[in-house]
């Protein structure tokens, strides 16, 4: 048997299982919040980037922070 290892703590692939669903969760929740506070055109763009960052899990979320950037500022 092996008794340099640590049977307490966990390899890091066991906390990535954890990890990476939590960050992809926190970036879905941020990216919703940025959506309802932006203004928009119509109510399907509103619906159509909503779908998109809760059905494309990772770049959906990343691609409206990054469109998001290149839209006109609104005054108010």
């Amino acid at each position: 048997m092996d008794d340099t290892k640590n049977p307490l703590i966990p390899p890091v692939y066991d906390v990535l299982w954890v990890v990476t669903p939590v960050l992809a969760l926190a970036l879905t929740v941020v990216a919703l919040v940025s959506i309802s506070r932006t203004a928009h055109r119509s109510i399907t763009e509103l619906f159509v980037w909503i779908a998109i960052v809760i059905f494309v899990p990772v770049f959906g979320p990343i691609g409206w922070l990054l469109v998001k950037r290149s839209l006109p500022k609104t005054a108010g």
